[in-house]
This record gives structure tokens, C-alpha cells and sequence, in this order.
């Protein structure tokens, strides 16, 4: 039987988890979206501007949701550069995500998992081509801790073999905390962008 120690851990961390996407949810109930939108401009160009993301060769992007960083920006730039995007085709049974190529960010996507735009085309990369990762978040503190939306998917997909491209988290200010809960499967990044500030981090 499991320890009952280790389970009462766990559902403590669940509960702190809970109460910070709460948290995080209230702040993003009380911005616009008109606002949203120009925040996220700001925040793709701070991204583009970084050195990490200009040598770059292989993009692993996503397509954001309505109350996420939209990064298209930086993915048309990695294509009107002539560099390679990627992004997630979702297997929501096994919880896994492929890496799958896209050229065009108009005609190449339908609702997927969730309702996310998803390739239409399914031809996959190799995840060890892939040299920079926009990991999409809830939450996140200035430790480079991060926190999901509970599926586990971007945990999961970092923590791969042969995964090795740099962690980059696009994120509104009003989603930097105190502190994210985290237990040993949770996954860091190690470089933060807001509209505001540009956090790095050693992990």
C-alpha cells in the first residue's frame, strides 16, 4: 500500500495547486481581452528580441488559448525566416504530445483536444532537432517553477529522452507568483519573459 504520508503530501500539493490557478484566474478575469492582446504583442516581441530564440533553428511552439500569451508572433517569425516550427498534436488517451511541422499558420490548423488549433497534417520531428521550447503555463514564480493546467502533457513531453531544447515561458505578468507548488514530476523552465521583466534561471 502506498505510504500514507506520501499520499497526504500529494494531496497537499494538489491543494495548494488549486488555490493558485484560483488565484491566477481571478487576476485574469479582471483584464480585457483587448488588453490581453496588446500585453502579448509585448511580450512576442521581448521573446524575439532574446539570443536564445535568434539562433535558433527548430521552434516548439503552440497555438495559444484565449487566456494565453498569443507567441504566434514569434512562430511567423521562425517561418518568415525561413527556420522550422513545430507544434503539439495531442494524444489526450496517453496524455503524450507529438512534435509535428507546420509552414503555414492560417491553413495548416483545425480545433483539436480541447478545442486548440492542432496541425491538420501530422508529419512529426524528431524531438532531439528541436533546439528551443515555448512551454505554455498557469502560473510560474521567480524561481522558474511552473505550473500547468493539471494535465501533465508539457511535464511529460520535457522530460523525454533526447529532449534537450531551451525552456522558454511566455506569461503574463498577473501569472508570476510567490511561489508554485511543485512535487518531482513538475518541470522547470529556464527562461521566463512577461510584459515586464525577463527572468533567467539554472536548472
Amino acid at each position: 500500500m502506498p505510504c500514507p504520508y506520501i499520499f497526504q503530501y500529494k494531496m497537499e500539493i494538489s491543494e495548494q495547486k488549486k488555490l493558485v490557478r484560483a488565484e491566477v484566474n481571478a487576476r485574469m478575469k479582471r483584464m480585457s481581452k483587448e488588453g490581453l492582446a496588446g500585453i502579448s504583442r509585448t511580450i512576442s516581441e521581448r521573446v524575439l528580441a532574446l539570443p536564445e530564440v535568434s539562433v535558433a533553428k527548430v521552434l516548439f511552439g503552440f497555438m495559444p488559448m484565449p487566456d494565453e500569451v498569443d507567441v504566434t508572433p514569434v512562430l511567423q517569425s521562425f517561418l518568415d525566416s525561413g527556420k522550422r516550427v513545430c507544434v503539439p498534436h495531442t494524444i489526450i488517451y496517453h496524455r503524450y504530445m507529438q512534435p509535428v511541422e507546420v509552414t503555414n499558420l492560417e491553413t495548416d490548423f483545425a480545433p483539436g483536444a480541447y478545442g486548440i488549433l492542432e496541425p491538420v497534417v501530422r508529419e512529426q520531428v524528431d524531438i532531439s532537432e528541436i533546439d528551443l521550447a515555448l512551454i505554455p503555463g498557469r502560473a510560474f514564480d521567480r524561481k522558474g517553477s511552473r505550473m500547468g493546467r493539471g494535465a501533465g502533457f508539457y511535464d511529460r513531453f520535457v522530460a523525454r529522452e533526447g529532449f534537450g531544447a531551451t525552456r522558454i515561458a511566455a506569461a503574463f505578468d498577473l501569472q508570476i507568483v510567490d511561489e508554485v507548488p511543485t512535487d518531482k514530476y513538475d518541470r522547470p523552465v529556464e527562461i521566463i519573459v512577461t510584459e515586464s521583466a525577463v527572468y533567467h534561471f539554472t536548472t
